[in-house]
């Protein structure tokens, strides 16, 4: 999943400059890192803003320097498990 969502995971500062340039050049998505997303869904904020990207690299450093990468990754499967868990009880209890 790493080489298809952010090829930089393990060796990034949690920011990728060069994709960050290069979807600056072209006004168009697709900079964020892995930890920038983590970052992005633990905020829910999802504002198309300068402002927000800005807050999201610099939150995403600091949990690089915080945190190693295994870690990191180890809290991204863990949130998906929780909110996969979510998704079952919420059908459950709309089936039931």
């Amino acid at each position: 999943m790493t080489a298809i969502e952010d090829r930089t995971f393990w060796t990034n500062s949690g920011i990728n400059t060069e994709s960050i340039l290069r979807a600056a050049g072209k006004q168009q998505g697709g900079a964020s890192t892995i930890t920038q997303q983590v970052i992005k869904n633990l905020s829910h904020n999802s504002q198309h803003t300068f402002q927000r990207k800005l807050q999201e690299a610099v939150l995403a450093v600091g949990l690089t320097h915080k945190y190693t990468k295994t870690q990191i990754w180890i809290f991204i499967y863990l949130f998906k498990l929780i909110n996969d868990f979510k998704m079952i009880c919420q059908f459950l209890i709309n089936f039931f």
